[in-house]
């Protein structure tokens, strides 16, 4: 694999500041659902419309499910309801 050596240094120099202060950090190397643009997180929006998605349209569609991403997460309407975007047609087509 291609692998950003300046990113993976810059990672390590930050968490190494985290004891300072204190804290500890875990790092999950992952995404979830693609992409935040198919109601994950992770891959940037170009792969998707690079897949011949309109990003405008992903909803609307039903080719994703996107209240967890509009709302953060935080509203009652959405607990719980995120493992329905790896149902979708969006994350389902990049995975």
């Amino acid at each position: 694999g291609i692998y950003d050596l300046e990113y993976l240094n810059y990672i390590r120099q930050l968490l190494s500041l985290l004891p300072t202060y204190g804290l500890t950090a875990f790092v999950s190397i992952h995404q979830d659902v693609w992409s935040r643009y198919s109601g994950g997180s992770g891959a940037p929006a170009w792969t998707l419309e690079l897949a011949g998605f309109d990003l405008d349209a992903l909803e609307e569609t039903g080719a994703a499910w996107l209240l967890g991403v509009k709302g953060g997460g935080h509203e009652e309407s959405e607990r719980g309801v995120w493992p329905t975007g790896y149902t979708k047609l969006a994350a389902a087509t990049m995975a």
